[in-house]
């Protein structure tokens, strides 16, 4: 038995700016104040003090060698990003952004703030009781020894993501109306200017991650060598991205975004493998060499959206609403052109509710294109004398030239009942394959290459 203990401590102060240009919008007084001034807070968010504890154990419970069996905990916290603190410093009276067309007449850099200073303020800030995010993570594994060469290895691995952050619209609509139509007569900063978007960051996501992995290897003997992996494994969250902005359907329940992880992936298999052929000889049958990697995996999930934006103060983050079962995949039982095949192959069951209220579609609950990808190389080494060897090899990168596509189009572009004709984007694969021509997956790419080592 091996025991193996650990602490960790990490400070994390809340992020400054050097000359104090940090601005946060006041929920309940409906203000602009500036940090560290006048009646504005003293910091960002409060500072953070963490203890991150870790335990792990291995235990060889036949006291051969042959087995072993694993275990593990530990709390690993995560530090803020410094986008957080930047945000802060982009709002007025340090930074306006405005936007100005072509069409606006005679413009120019004396004048430009004075003609857009009717437009709405769309701001960025921070939720007061901002928590640093952290994870627990943990696994079981038991490895054994198979015969004099191989090894073979079952373990469960999670992880439990907890105060993550999350990105929210303070100003969604409520019943139609902005809950915050302009700052107060009485806010430090532009009393009075109209609002828009207001991005508040909180740390109120979570996520959790459970996987079963399966692996076997064997190392080199008699000219063969194989490593083996296979991983089952399910990630849920609210949301899978840092600071991408707003991408919750609503607001006021983030609880409804909870759902499969963007990265999902349900099953993922690798194999690599080399093989020196057994010809022996002479100079022509001496040094065959193949090898051969495989990777094959189901696909990430898709999070349709609907055009209407109504609900969410111009963000396309609603869902549709959907009326049965959705079936996916590349049997198709409509076109919308001849170049145009979606890849939901019901999509009547989608509907664009409008403002009527947010959609019943789950957040990434249909699942999109896998990947698989083969490559393959032959290869022969012939040694000249023992200070040179030549050698020659043929690579094959997909070599069953299997298509792997990007995901579809999620945004039915018209309100309403799904009608082929006029929805001629919608679940259709307009991206091509995952990546461009001669990349890995992409396409049957060949090479013949000849070195000479010395």
């Amino acid at each position: 038995m091996t025991a193996t203990i650990g602490l960790r401590y990490d400070y994390f102060g809340s992020p400054t700016e050097a000359e104090g240009r940090q601005v946060i919008f006041n929920i309940p007084t409906d203000s602009l104040e500036q940090i560290g001034k006048g009646t504005g807070p003293g910091s960002a968010y409060n500072a953070s003090n963490s203890l991150q504890p870790r335990v792990e154990r291995a235990w060889d419970p036949f006291k051969n060698g042959k087995t072993v069996i694993r275990t593990a905990f530990a709390i690993m916290t995560g530090q803020p990003m410094l986008g957080l603190g930047t945000n802060l410093a982009g709002k007025p009276p340090f930074a306006v952004p405005v936007s100005l067309s072509s069409t606006t007449s005679a413009f120019n850099m004396t004048n430009a703030f004075s003609l857009a200073s009717g437009s709405n303020l769309s701001i960025s800030s921070i939720a007061q009781n901002y928590k640093v995010a952290y994870v627990n993570e943990y696994n079981f594994n038991i490895e054994q020894q198979l015969g004099q060469n191989f090894v073979a290895t079952a373990g469960y691995y999670g992880s439990k993501g907890t105060d993550l952050n999350i990105a929210v619209d303070l100003n969604e609509p409520l019943n139609g109306v902005l809950p915050f139509q302009k700052l107060s007569a009485s806010s430090p900063i532009d009393p009075g200017v109209g609002l828009s978007h207001i991005t508040q960051h909180e740390s109120v996501g979570n996520s959790n991650y459970s996987g079963l992995w399966l692996t076997a290897k064997r190392r080199l003997a008699k000219g063969l060598q194989f490593d083996t992996s296979y991983a089952f494994s399910k990630s849920i969250d609210y949301n899978s991205q840092f600071l991408q902005g707003v991408v919750v359907q609503d607001s006021r329940n983030i609880r409804n975004d909870r759902g499969l992880s963007d990265f999902d992936t349900r099953h993922h298999f690798v194999m690599s493998g080399i093989y020196a052929l057994p010809f022996h000889g002479n100079r022509l049958k001496d040094g065959w060499q193949m090898s051969l990697i495989e990777t094959a995996q189901t696909g990430n999930p898709l999070n349709f959206h609907i055009s209407t934006t109504t609900l969410t103060n111009g963000l396309t983050t609603a869902r549709p609403n959907v009326t049965g079962p959705i079936m996916a995949g590349f049997t198709p039982s409509y076109t919308l052109s001849a170049a145009a095949v979606g890849y939901i192959q019901n999509p009547q069951v989608f509907f664009d509710q409008g403002a009527a209220g947010f959609g019943s579609l789950g957040r990434n609950v249909v699942e999109g294109p896998g990947f698989r990808d083969v490559d393959f190389t032959l290869s022969k080494n012939t040694r000249i004398n023992e200070r040179f060897r030549f050698e020659i090899r043929v690579d094959v990168f997909d070599l069953f030239n299997h298509a792997n596509f990007t995901n579809p189009s999620l945004t039915d572009p018209v309100a309403g009942a799904f009608v082929p004709a006029t929805n001629q984007t919608f679940s259709v694969i307009t991206g091509g394959t995952r990546a461009p021509a001669g990349d890995a997956g992409s396409s049957r790419q060949s090479q013949l290459a000849m070195k000479l080592h010395f």
